[in-house]
């Protein structure tokens, strides 16, 4: 290191390549003698024959090596010591010369010698080895009939370039169980579909462009059609799911959460009538999600239209089973998503959101305002259409409907430290998406502690509620709050 730092400041380019050719040499010599060393320990001696030529030369003939690592090695040593003495040699004579030189250096030797039977390489006069009277006759044949252009060295350390085996060729060949498979058309894609994340354990098939839409709503989500198979993999129905950006669906899915837990509670205790059934959704960040639709379903409002403002038109057109079934089912699901959206204080609800499907299940989506906010002043703390109650009548499942509703909230008011649980740990844990757990937990628990009415006994609350419900129904202001709501969309 000294000395090439000593000839560095002393010859400029020049001397910093002759340092660095010196530093290499001496590194090399050093690895190869010692290497030499521990190899002539464990191999025994080498037998040498010689002979002269007419002209007098001493020149070395055919070695009889017993192994060829302790001749390779005396040859590397051999050939690093006359390189570097070569280059130094000719570093000398151009020391003055201060321009760009191309630098050559000894080819790095990596692997042992491909012949167990070599000759002794001696410097020509340029300092360059000369193989060519040294090499196997065989060699020689192929070196001078190959169209490669570098030099003996590099030829003559040039790896044999030796066909590639496919392994999983031979293993196809040589497998007999393999082979029965070889002449048929197999598929990778799975028959029965490919689910998406908020759906794992429903597959699906392909996707429909054409019945592919943007939903009339604020945040305009992307809904995407799949055609879904049956057992067999033929062609099933077809499921929708929205792509929103905008909305945090985080509370959305802790809502439907706790509505799956109530739906539990309430079938344990007998009353399996009161049905949520909440669809899934999915939070991929904080402003995107996916959410599954409910298949055969449509909002209120579209109902009103279509069959001028009555329900029961809707159900005996588009019920596949029993009518008198459908009103059933509509009569529970109403009941429990009025205690459901009454106990969380759900917030922003219109008939736009309020769907019913084909066999009548009751239900609400988008929950983006809970536990007591609401974006629209004065709103009802429970909302239900008017159309639905009248259906109940006339059906004759009002009486009915009322008798579910109370033992609905009884059973809720019983299992008051249960939500209030919920929502503290969730707040503990920031809030889990739900902005007023987030913002003002501590209002958003009184709230539901608030509506439980816990200060009044079984029979008091049971009538409160039914109260709450039946004049929220018939109140003027949701329908105002409704055509505004639909002209906002027509604007929009």
């Amino acid at each position: 290191m000294v000395s090439r730092a000593v000839a560095s400041a002393l010859g400029g380019h020049a001397g910093r390549t002759a340092a660095l050719r010196q530093h290499l040499a001496a590194l090399q010599e050093r690895r190869d003698r010692r290497r030499a060393e521990q190899e002539a320990r464990l191999e025994p001696p080498v037998e040498v024959d010689k002979k002269v030529n007419p002209e007098g030369d001493e020149e070395l003939g055919m070695v009889r090596v017993e192994t060829a690592q302790s001749s390779s090695t005396q040859i590397r040593f051999d050939r690093a010591r006359s390189r570097s003495q070569s280059l130094d040699a000719k570093d000398g004579e151009d020391e003055p010369v201060r321009g760009k030189k191309q630098v050559i250096f000894a080819p790095e030797v990596a692997g042992e010698a491909r012949s167990t039977s070599v000759g002794s390489e001696r410097p020509s006069e340029s300092g360059r080895l000369d193989l060519g009277r040294t090499l196997s006759p065989g060699f020689k044949t192929e070196r001078e009939s190959s169209s490669c252009a570098r030099c003996a060295c590099a030829c003559f350390f040039r790896k044999s370039e030796a066909a590639k085996v496919d392994i999983i060729s031979e293993e196809w060949t040589a497998d007999p169980s393999m082979q029965q498979f070889g002449n048929q058309d197999l598929s990778l894609l799975d028959t029965l579909g490919t689910p998406l994340p908020v759906e794992p354990s429903r597959p699906l098939g392909k996707l429909q462009p054409k019945r592919c839409f943007v939903a009339n709503s604020a945040v305009a989500p992307v809904v995407f059609a799949y055609q879904e198979p049956d057992s067999e993999g033929a062609e099933g129905e077809t499921r929708f799911y929205a792509m929103k950006k905008g909305d945090d669906l985080r509370q959305d899915a802790f809502v439907l959460q706790i509505f799956r837990i109530m739906e539990a509670a309430w079938a344990k205790h007998g009353l399996r009538e009161v049905s949520l059934m909440p669809y899934d959704a999915l939070a991929l960040s904080a402003k995107e999600g996916m959410a599954a639709f409910v298949p055969r379903a449509k909002n209120v409002a579209t109902i009103l239209q279509e069959f001028d403002g009555d329900i029961s038109q809707f159900i005996k057109k588009h019920c596949a089973g029993s009518v008198s079934a459908a009103y059933d089912q509509l009569c529970g699901s109403t009941a429990g998503y009025c205690i459901a959206t009454y106990l969380l204080g759900i917030g922003d609800r219109h008939l736009d959101n309020i769907m019913i499907t084909e066999d009548g299940h009751f239900f609400h989506i988008d929950f983006g305002f809970v536990l007591g906010d609401d974006p629209k002043p004065g709103a009802p703390s429970v909302r239900v259409p008017s159309e639905v109650l009248e259906v109940l009548r006339q059906s004759g499942r009002i009486d009915r409907f009322h008798e579910l509703l109370r033992e609905a909230f009884v059973l809720v008011r019983r299992t008051a430290r249960l939500w209030t649980a919920l929502l503290s740990l969730a707040s503990s844990a920031g809030g889990n998406g739900v902005t007023p757990l987030r913002d003002h937990a501590d209002r958003a628990i009184h709230t539901v502690r608030q509506r439980l009415h816990l200060e009044l006994d079984d029979a008091s609350a049971a009538a409160e509620i039914t109260a709450e419900v039946e004049q929220n129904a018939v109140a003027m202001l949701p329908i105002i709050y409704d055509k505004l709501h639909q002209a906002g969309l027509f604007w929009h």
